[in-house]
């Protein structure tokens, strides 16, 4: 059964006394064609002694809250996470969407390295294993072996959740007092002027596709995801040396449909064919070398700020905003949902408007002149 099947469960009562009293089953209906599920209905391990024993229908019906949650979270297929809290984890994993599934693997790689320290089995983690003293110490494993402080914050949240979902099963029996781990607050994202944007196209940079992929993020808004997945399918040319992105974002598979200047367009080089990625670079270097010649790149063009992928999306929607003073255009072109009650349709004229704000020609930044670029190749890396 998938995931987004939803049952509605009910308390039906076997008319027919018995011994000891009347039967009692949790039984499931499809909420959206009202079928019943034969498959799903459970006998419960209490019977009523009369059809007006109320303590035993209380019983009952917070059985069927807790069965009911059970079966739309698609846990009943396996009575393994009960004993076990890996398997536990993987099944709230294998709930998530595909963009937050990604980022339950490390806590889970790590989750496994810890218990090989303590000389425990890496493949099972029993539920009476876990107190308040395992909680403590795997948190201190988390903080010793990531990178920041921050990040062990967001990897040990995973494991924290999971362990919530144990203690509302009643699964885990000891009080567990976990606390997350202490942020750093972080500086907030940098802006980019032009005046910084026409350095860092004067500056050199280690690789092609680096520069152009930043430069191509300011004028689109694209996060990091959507660039390295972006192919010459989602540009079209519209006419009259108009340009059009379209493209459903890897983080929300929201369609997003903007303008791009043809000056931007023209960075790209060559149109290669419709599936050709236009920057291929990004499946062969790793996210370290890309942030040391991200870093090295804007030193040498003599920006002093911390500037990362995402400041260039933030500056995409601060120019617009400061343009056209106007939330729901800039949440259009961010491809965000919007937000605003009783806001008017996306029409022709705002149409219209997007285009205007979207081309950024209000952005003082000009590339008449076009070096020999190599966005496709990465030249040596170890150079």
């Amino acid at each position: 059964m998938e995931n987004n099947t939803q049952y509605k469960g009910r308390v039906r009562v076997d008319l027919t006394p018995k011994k000891d009293g009347y039967t009692l089953y949790i039984e499931f209906k499809d909420k959206a064609t009202g079928i019943r599920n034969a498959e799903l209905t459970r006998r419960l391990d209490f019977k009523a002694t009369s059809l007006d024993d109320k303590d035993a229908m209380v019983r009952a019906e917070m059985e069927r809250i807790r069965l009911e949650t059970e079966v739309n979270e698609n846990f009943y297929l396996s009575d393994g996470w009960r004993k076990d809290f890996l398997a536990l984890y993987e099944k709230v994993e294998m709930g998530k969407k595909a963009h937050t599934k990604k980022t339950y693997k490390y806590p889970r790689n790590l989750l496994k390295d810890f218990l090989q320290s303590k000389g425990l089995r890496t493949n099972e983690l029993p539920f009476n294993r876990i107190d308040q003293f395992f909680v403590d110490d795997l948190q201190e494993f988390f903080i010793a072996k990531c990178r920041h402080i921050n990040t062990s914050y967001g990897n040990f949240t995973k494991i924290s959740h999971v362990l919530n979902v144990a203690t509302k099963y009643g699964l885990i029996h000891n009080y567990l007092d976990v606390k997350p781990i202490r942020k750093i607050p972080c500086a907030s994202k940098e802006i980019l002027s032009a005046e910084d944007v026409s350095a860092m196209w004067a500056a050199y940079c280690k690789y092609d596709f680096i520069k152009v992929s930043v430069i191509f993020g300011v004028f689109s808004g694209l996060r990091i995801s959507d660039l390295k997945s972006l192919q010459w399918k989602h540009i079209l040319e519209k006419g009259n040396n108009e340009y059009v992105l379209n493209k459903c974002m890897s983080k929300t598979g929201k369609l997003l449909h903007i303008y791009i200047r043809p000056d931007v367009v023209r960075l790209l080089g060559k149109r290669g064919n419709d599936n050709d990625f236009i920057f291929p670079g990004f499946k062969i270097i790793g996210y370290h070398l890309f942030r040391k010649a991200l870093f090295n790149w804007v030193k040498a063009a003599g920006i002093p700020k911390h500037i990362t992928t995402h400041c260039c999306r933030k500056t995409f929607a601060n120019l617009i905003l400061n343009h056209t003073k106007r939330v729901e255009i800039m949440e259009k072109a961010l491809g965000h949902v919007p937000n605003t009650i009783g806001m008017t349709n996306y029409g022709e004229i705002l149409e219209s408007e997007l285009k205007e704000a979207t081309l950024l020609h209000y952005f003082d930044v000009r590339f008449d002149t076009l070096p020999e670029l190599d966005i496709v190749g990465i030249g040596n890396i170890a150079a």
